[in-house]
């Protein structure tokens, strides 16, 4: 027997299409990783926690996550993750754009900027963990209809995001802007340039003490320190996403000089870039 019913046509949620698939990755099988302090200008970053456990902190406000746990990430939001080194955390995140929910501001999942942004998946939790595996496996089969897939799947995603978090009532306090979020954002936008603190004092107008000291303060880490960094993390995702030779990844984070590229890299990872990139091959398409 067959049963059909016909559909009955209702307005889709986006008003000009499925979001984009931006970017696609995997942190899994490091109880050390962490995922610097970032910001995306124009994407939302949506985010699966498959197992383990990990923090997050949105603009300057941690979360606790766990199995099964789902994030959204507006644009503009800086943020990090740290994994629990016990429970080490298998967390999915893509970034979506070129969408626009009725009755929302472009590229906006969330109905308030406070609202929490973390909840659990309950019984979306396979179908999600499904969506993400599948999504991850067209992903690296890099064609046109594939990359399509992927689109759609991202779509999904976002849909379902946005619908469990549509009814939730619990807010939390945004902390008041500082400067030096500014700072930060500047560096993540400038970081393949040379960063110093006598420049940051001329684009702030402010001593390079006075920002060193409260920047360092804010997030635990130098201005400087936080640029190398972010250097750093880019040349890891270059060195297993693409097969650009180490001269070309060195001078496109801003190292013109390779020697000290690979003695600064050593020096904070404990191994060449050649022996990450042997080590972390098999993760090709996915986030370290």
């Amino acid at each position: 027997m067959f049963i059909t019913k016909e559909k009955k046509e209702v307005p889709s949620i986006f008003e000009d299409g499925v979001p984009s698939l931006v970017r696609l990755s995997r942190s899994y099988d490091n109880p050390h990783w962490y995922n610097i302090a970032h910001v995306h200008s124009s994407d939302t970053e949506l985010v699966f926690i498959s197992s383990g456990r990990a923090s997050f902190t949105i603009n300057q406000k941690t979360f606790l996550v766990e199995k099964g746990d789902i994030l959204i990430v507006e644009k503009g939001f800086i943020h990090s993750t740290i994994s629990d080194a016990k429970e080490p955390s298998d967390i999915f995140s893509c970034s979506v754009a070129n969408y626009k929910i009725r009755g929302m501001e472009r590229n906006y999942l969330l109905r308030s900027p406070n609202v929490l942004p973390v909840m659990k998946s309950g019984s979306h939790e396979e179908f999600l963990r499904y969506c993400w595996r599948e999504m991850q496996a067209y992903q690296e089969m890099e064609d046109p209809i594939s990359r399509s897939i992927c689109d759609m799947i991202a779509g999904s995603i976002a849909g379902l995001y946005y619908s469990l978090f549509f009814n939730q009532t619990e807010t939390y306090e945004i902390p008041a802007p500082h400067f030096t979020q500014d700072i930060l954002i500047y560096i993540y936008e400038h970081y393949c340039e040379n960063i110093t603190l006598e420049l940051l004092s001329k684009v702030f107008h402010m001593s390079a003490g006075h920002i060193s000291h409260e920047f360092s303060k804010a997030f635990g880490i130098s201005p400087i320190n936080y640029a190398i960094n972010l250097k750093l993390d880019q040349a890891k995702w270059l060195l297993i996403q693409s097969e650009k030779s180490l001269t070309e990844i060195a001078a496109e984070i801003g190292y013109q000089n390779l020697q000290h590229f690979t003695n600064i890299f050593q020096k904070r990872n404990g191994c060449t870039p050649l022996e990450f990139k042997e080590k972390y091959s098999h993760k090709k398409k996915l986030l370290y």
